[in-house]
């Protein structure tokens, strides 16, 4: 069962939750797919980075329950007059967001690495490019995503060699294909 969604607006209706048994799993659901971050469990505490980003934060995961748990709310309001009240809690708590808010890049940049890394032999292992033709492509790639200028000229650019590659493999199946069955 769903308990947050990422993306979800923080207004007043909005809660912590504090993990009192079970456990409850946080992903990353974006449009590239869903990473999986991490397994909370009994005395842990979430929902509080999108109460915290101000008073319209957007939930920054989607959590949610598999196994049998029970949990404790805390009403935003309630939440946001403690950390006023309370600075060092308030200090504690932005901490502790940002370490999770870290750890989530590390794991998102990690899986990213993961996927390139399986794209490359993939590729290589078809024959499709070498490993200086990956190396270029994932250069064009990174640099349309930090020169926002030349963004249209790199992306077709990286379009056109992931076009050739699939090009590629097509053609050596067809070939591949050809000779078992001129084999029967």
């Amino acid at each position: 069962e769903r308990v947050i969604h990422q993306g979800e607006l923080c207004g007043p209706q909005s809660n912590i939750f504090f993990l009192v048994r079970g456990a409850v799993n946080v992903y990353d659901e974006n449009t590239e797919g869903v990473i999986y971050l991490t397994t909370l469990k009994a005395g842990s505490f979430f929902g509080e980075i999108g109460l915290l980003d101000g008073r319209d934060g957007q939930r920054t995961a989607s959590v949610y329950t598999h196994v049998f748990s029970e949990l404790q709310v805390l009403p935003a309001p309630v939440f946001r007059r403690i950390c006023a009240n309370n600075p060092n809690f308030r200090e504690t708590v932005d901490s502790f967001a940002d370490t999770r808010r870290k750890m989530s890049k590390n794991i998102q940049k990690s899986a990213a690495k993961g996927m390139e890394r399986q794209s490359r032999a993939f590729l290589m292992s078809t024959g499709s490019v070498s490993n200086f033709d990956f190396q270029e492509l994932m250069n064009d790639a990174k640099e349309s995503d930090i020169n926002g200028s030349s963004r249209n000229t790199s992306t077709q650019t990286a379009s056109t060699k992931i076009s050739s590659a699939i090009a590629k493999i097509t053609s050596k199946s067809r070939i591949a294909a050809g000779l078992s069955e001129g084999k029967k």
